[in-house]
C-alpha cells in the first residue's frame, strides 16, 4: 500500500493513525511530495495532526523544514489555540530542530518581535474585542516562547544580544530570558550580553525593564556567584542607581514608606549581595566613591565605570551626612551577617559544593528580617505572612468610571459626541496601557517569587534530608555505644575466663603428652587398617560400579529389545494383509521366471537362428556380386573372343588364298593364338564357377522360403 493511499485512509477515517504510524518505514525517498500531495488536497486543520504525525516520524532535514514545511504548515499549526497537545509538541520539535541553522534562529526570534502580541504595544486595544484572534496570537507567542527557550543558550544569548539594540524589543526580550529556566540563564554570566544588561540597568529610564532586568540578575547571581566575585563594583553601581532613582508618587516624610513605596526589586538584589559579599557592600556603604579604585587589579574599574557611579551618587549620596536613610532602612532590615568576622575570605567559596543555589536563595532571604520573623513563627504569629501581599495588591487599580453620553445629548449636538468618544478611548487606552504595565511587573514579580519559593522547597527537601540523616545517625551512634559498653563487659568475662582456661590448658597439656604417645601408636594401627580397608572398599566399588554399569546396559538392551519386539509385533499384524498379498506376488513372480527362462531359451534359439540367416544373407549378396562380376567379366571376355575369333578368320581366309604367297608366320600371330587359347580356358573356368555359383544360389533361395 503506498504512502498516499494510506494517508487519505486515515484523513477518511477508515485507518486508524496508529497503525498508519506502525506500518511507515523509518526512512524513505519522494515522501515529502507525496506528503504535500496529500496536504494540498486536505488543508483543513481538522487534519493538520496526522500531517504533523507523519513529518516528526521521517523527521525530514532541516532545510526541508524551513523551506518547505514551516510557512506551509507547522506555522500555522503552531497558531491552532485547539491543537491536540501531541499534534503541538510535534510541531515544535521540528520547529526546534530546524531551528539548529543559525539564520532560522534569527527568523524565529524575528517572528517573536513582530508577529507576536507586543504586551506594551498600541495595538492590544485592537486585540480585546477579537477573542478569537487573541487567542491565535496567545498560541503563536507561547508556542515561540517555548521553542526559544529550548534553544542552546549561547545561541539564544547571541539572537538576544543581536535584536537587544531595537529599543521597542527590550521589553520582549526580556521577558523572554525571564521565562527560562535558571539552568539556562547559566550561561549569561559569561556572555557578552551581560554587559548590555548591566549597562541597561545604568542608564535605562523604563520601570518595566529595570524591574524584568533586576529580576534577571538576581537569579543569575544567585545560579552563579562565582562568576559575579570580578563584577562587584558593577553590581553595586546597579544598586546604586536603583536607590538613586526617584519616585514622583512620595509625599510622605516616613523613611519606611518612603522605602516601601519606590520599587521594590532593588531589595532582594541587596539581600542577596549581602548575603554573598557582606564585607564588600558593608565597604560601599561607608565608601561609594571608593569601590572600584582599590589596588586588586582583578576588581578594578576603568574610567567610565567610575565616572558613571560618581553622576550616579552624585546627587544622592553626597547631599548626606550622614547617609541617606535609605541605606539605614536597608541596613536596620537585615541581620547581622554572621561571617562578618572573616573579612579576609568568602565563606561559600571554599565548600562550593555545599552551597548550591537553593541553599544561596533561602539563606539569603534570612538576611531579611521580614521573613527571619516569619521563619521563627512567634514573634509574627499574627501578621500577615507575607509583605510583599500588600504592594503587590496596590499595584492593582480598578478601572476609571466611564462618563456614559446621554442619547438626547447626542442627539442635539453630535459634535461634543464625537468628542467625547474619542475622549473615552483616548481614557481607555491610558487604563488599559497602565493596567499592562502593572500586569508585567506582577507578571514578573510573580515569577521571581515562585523561583524563590521552588529554591526554598529545594533548600527545605534538603534540610529535611539532613534532618533525618542526623537522627539517624544520633540512633546508629547510641546503639553503637550501647553496643561498645556490652563489649567491654564481655571484655572482662572472656579474660577472667581466658586466665581459667589457661591453668585449665596447662594441666590438660602434660596429660596431653602422654595420652598422644599412646594415641600415636594406637593411629599408626588404624592407619594401616583403614588402609586395608580402603582397599577392599576401592576393589568392592569398583566391582560394585562394574556390575551396575553391566546391569544398566543390560537393562537398556532388554528395554530396547522389548521395544523393538513390540513395535514389530504391532508392524507385523499391521502389514499381515501386505505378506499374503507379497506371498502370492512371489508365487505368480516363480511362475513368471519359468516362463521367462523358457521364452529366454526360444528367443535365444531365434536368435541363432536369425544370426545365421543374416549370415547366409551376406554370403549370398556376396556370391551375388562375385557373380555380377563373373558376368561382366565373362561378358567382356567373350566380347574379346569374338573380336579374336573374327580376325583369325580373316586371317584364315587370306591363307586360303593362292594367288598371293603366304607369308611365314610372324612371332605376333603367334602370341595372339596364345592368348586366345588362355583366354577360351579362362573363359571356360568362369563359365563352370558360374553354373556352381547360380546352383549354389537356387539351394540358398529354397532353403530361405
Amino acid at each position: 500500500m503506498s504512502l498516499t493511499h494510506s494517508l487519505r485512509l486515515v484523513l477518511e477515517n477508515t485507518l486508524p493513525l496508529n497503525d498508519f504510524l506502525s506500518s511507515l518505514p523509518p526512512s524513505g525517498d519522494g515522501w515529502e511530495e507525496e506528503v504535500q500531495d496529500v496536504y494540498d488536497d486536505y488543508p483543513e486543520p481538522a487534519h493538520i495532526h496526522v500531517f504533523l504525525a507523519a513529518l516528526h516520524h521521517f523527521k525530514p532535514s532541516v532545510e526541508s523544514i524551513i523551506e518547505r514545511w514551516f510557512d506551509s504548515m507547522l506555522r500555522p499549526a503552531l497558531k491552532m489555540p485547539g491543537l491536540g497537545t501531541q499534534a503541538r509538541q510535534q510541531a515544535k520539535d521540528l520547529v526546534l530542530n530546524a531551528a539548529q541553522d543559525a539564520r532560522f534562529a534569527r527568523r524565529l526570534m524575528e517572528l517573536y518581535l513582530l508577529d507576536v502580541i507586543n504586551p506594551l504595544g498600541e495595538d492590544i486595544l485592537e486585540y480585546l474585542g477579537r477573542e478569537k484572534e487573541r487567542e491565535t496570537k496567545e498560541c503563536w507567542k507561547e508556542n515561540l516562547e517555548w521553542i526559544l527557550a529550548h534553544l542552546q543558550p549561547v545561541r539564544l544569548l547571541d539572537q538576544v544580544e543581536h535584536h537587544f539594540t531595537n529599543p521597542e524589543a527590550k521589553v520582549q526580550l526580556l521577558l523572554l530570558l525571564d521565562v527560562l529556566d535558571p539552568e539556562q540563564l547559566v550561561a549569561l554570566a559569561n556572555h557578552p550580553f551581560l554587559e548590555s544588561l548591566l549597562h541597561l540597568l545604568l542608564t535605562d529610564h523604563s520601570t518595566t525593564c529595570i524591574t524584568i532586568a533586576l529580576s534577571i540578575l538576581t537569579k543569575l547571581i544567585i545560579s552563579t556567584p562565582k562568576q559575579f566575585k570580578l563584577r562587584i563594583p558593577d553590581l553595586f553601581a546597579v544598586l546604586a542607581r536603583m536607590m538613586c532613582r526617584e519616585s514622583p508618587l512620595i509625599d510622605s516624610d516616613d523613611p519606611i514608606a518612603h522605602e516601601a513605596e519606590k520599587s521594590p526589586e532593588y531589595r532582594c538584589l541587596f539581600t542577596y549581595l549581602y548575603y554573598l559579599f557582606p564585607c564588600d557592600t558593608l565597604d560601599f556603604f561607608r565608601r561609594p566613591m571608593d569601590t572600584g579604585t582599590d589596588t586588586d587589579t582583578e576588581r578594578k574599574w576603568d574610567q567610565d565605570k567610575i565616572r558613571m557611579l560618581s553622576e550616579v551618587c552624585t546627587g544622592h549620596f553626597l547631599k548626606f551626612d550622614p547617609p541617606h536613610v535609605e541605606w539605614q532602612v536597608l541596613l536596620r532590615t537585615h541581620i547581622t551577617h554572621p561571617f562578618l568576622l572573616y573579612p579576609e575570605k568568602l565563606f561559600w567559596e571554599e565548600e562550593e559544593a555545599l552551597y548550591d543555589s537553593a541553599r544561596i536563595a533561602s539563606e539569603g532571604m534570612l538576611m531579611d528580617v521580614r521573613y527571619t520573623s516569619i521563619a521563627l513563627g512567634e514573634r509574627h504569629s499574627g501578621e500577615d505572612p507575607d509583605p510583599d501581599t500588600g504592594r503587590l495588591l496596590e499595584l492593582y487599580s480598578p478601572p476609571l468610571p466611564m462618563p456614559e453620553p446621554s442619547p438626547t445629548h447626542e442627539e442635539k449636538n453630535p459634535a461634543e459626541s464625537s468628542s467625547l468618544l474619542s475622549t473615552d478611548t483616548e481614557g481607555i487606552k491610558q487604563v488599559l496601557a497602565s493596567l499592562q504595565h502593572s500586569l508585567l511587573l506582577l507578571q514578573t514579580q510573580a515569577r521571581f517569587t515562585s523561583y524563590l519559593q521552588k529554591q526554598n522547597v529545594k533548600h527545605i527537601g534538603r534540610l529535611y534530608q539532613d534532618r533525618v540523616l542526623a537522627r539517624n545517625a544520633e540512633v546508629e551512634r547510641q546503639g553503637l555505644y550501647n553496643k561498645l559498653r556490652n563489649y567491654r563487659a564481655q571484655v572482662v568475662r572472656l579474660e577472667s575466663e581466658l586466665k581459667e582456661h589457661k591453668e585449665q590448658s596447662y594441666s590438660a597439656k602434660t596429660k596431653y603428652l602422654d595420652w598422644n604417645t599412646e594415641l600415636q601408636s594406637k593411629l599408626k594401627e588404624l592407619r594401616e587398617e583403614k588402609r586395608d580397608w580402603l582397599r577392599e572398599a576401592a576393589t568392592l566399588r569398583r566391582g560394585y560400579n562394574e556390575l551396575e554399569a553391566l546391569f544398566k546396559a543390560q537393562e537398556k538392551l532388554l528395554n530396547e529389545a522389548s521395544q523393538d519386539v513390540s513395535r514389530l509385533q504391532t508392524e507385523k499384524k499391521a502389514s499381515q494383509h501386505k505378506i499374503d498379498r507379497l506371498n502370492t506376488y512371489e508365487k505368480q513372480i516363480s511362475d513368471y521366471e519359468v516362463t521367462r527362462t523358457l521364452w529366454e531359451a526360444d528367443f535365444t534359439r531365434f536368435n541363432e537362428r536369425k544370426e545365421e540367416m543374416e549370415d547366409l544373407r551376406s554370403r549370398m549378396k556376396q556370391l551375388e556380386m562375385r557373380v555380377q562380376a563373373l558376368y561382366e567379366s565373362g561378358h567382356d571376355q567373350e566380347h574379346t573372343i569374338e573380336t579374336q575369333r573374327k580376325r583369325i578368320e580373316v586371317l584364315k581366309a587370306q591363307i586360303s588364298r593362292p594367288s598371293i604367297p603366304t607369308p611365314p608366320p610372324e612371332p605376333e600371330d603367334e602370341s595372339v593364338d596364345r592368348t586366345v587359347k588362355k583366354l577360351r580356358q579362362q573363359n571356360m573356368e568362369l563359365r563352370d564357377e558360374l553354373e556352381e555359383m547360380k546352383a549354389m544360389v537356387e539351394v540358398l533361395r529354397a532353403r530361405n522360403r
